[in-house]
């Protein structure tokens, strides 16, 4: 395909001459299927985050890598001081007592949070429809709620990589212009806050969340409704939680429902057959199922019965 697009038109009618169309034809169809298995792949890991997420759009994991780190260093402190008496005989009474605190100060760093982002719940129903509730940490144990427009927030960094597919590599810095504090029940000035990379995500609600964004415009208010719509579709599916979130994160679900166990599935049980179908009629549309080409029809059907697995 790059040498097609990027050709001269002389170049082009030459080459095009040596190409059978059939295998332009097998080429495009190959980019076709591609597409499409990134997209499964995408729309499974978000259902297993939404297995998490419980009707969230993000959520701060409990147990990240920074985290297990400073639970480490505490344990260390806390094994070095149980053999602090044999530690001072082999070693001293300094060097000890420096690791044990250089310890502590590394899991108290570890767990140091402020003006961090634990969560996001996107609110559709009673006076703050149309908006996000924001949980704001200030310290491991103290947070803040806060309702915010998504019209008015937008991401000024990246702290890693800034693609949406990359896993844990997502963290940014937001910028919230105005917001509403829940507690006082003030409108209040927005800030800057962190949003952590370690965290279930929808990865959509979270892509026009953090865009760049004009609060005036009709145009994107009628965007976010759509966004929050599509969010409530997804969320009522459950997600995938236990074996299958498993199956999707690490596979992609790249091993279940082959060809021949479909096949064998649809000869040997003729009734869960034909009640997904009828689930995938529901889905796509009848007049839509009536016009999909064989092959279509199969492929669909089995990225069907791999999402409600």
């Amino acid at each position: 395909m790059y040498e097609v697009q990027n050709r001269s038109l002389y170049e082009h009618q030459s080459f095009s001459f040596e190409v059978e169309r059939r295998n332009l034809k097998w080429l495009n169809q190959a980019n076709s299927d591609f597409v499409q298995e990134m997209t499964r792949v995408t729309y499974l890991e978000t259902l297993a985050d939404h297995g998490q997420l419980k009707g969230k759009a993000f959520k701060h994991k409990a147990l990240n890598p920074r985290r297990v780190k400073g639970l480490a260093a505490f344990g260390f402190a806390g094994y070095t001081w149980t053999h602090l008496v044999s530690l001072k005989l082999l070693l001293g009474p300094t060097a000890p007592l420096v690791g044990i605190v250089s310890s502590l100060l590394y899991g108290l760093t570890a767990f140091n949070e402020r003006s961090l982002i634990s969560a996001i719940v996107p609110i559709s129903e009673g006076q703050f429809a149309g908006k996000v509730r924001v949980t704001i940490q200030e310290s491991p144990i103290v947070s803040r709620s806060i309702v915010v427009d998504p019209r008015v927030v937008r991401s000024i960094a990246s702290l890693g990589d800034d693609d949406m597919g990359e896993e844990d590599t997502e963290g940014n810095i937001v910028e919230i212009d105005s917001a509403f504090d829940e507690a006082t029940g003030n409108p209040i000035e927005g800030g800057v806050f962190t949003l952590p990379a370690d965290a279930f995500r929808d990865l959509r609600f979270m892509e026009w969340f953090l865009a760049p964004k004009n609060a005036g415009s009709k145009t994107d208010a009628l965007f976010n409704d759509l966004v929050f719509y599509n969010h409530a579709q997804i969320t009522a599916t459950g997600g995938l939680t236990g074996i299958s979130a498993y199956n999707a994160r690490s596979t992609g679900f790249a091993n279940a429902n082959l060809a021949d166990e479909v096949d064998k599935k649809i000869d040997e049980n003729k009734l869960l057959t034909d009640e997904t179908l009828e689930k995938m009629s529901e889905h796509f549309g009848q007049e839509k199922l009536g016009k999909m080409e064989p092959s279509e029809l199969y492929r669909n059907y089995r990225d069907f019965v791999a999402h409600k697995n």
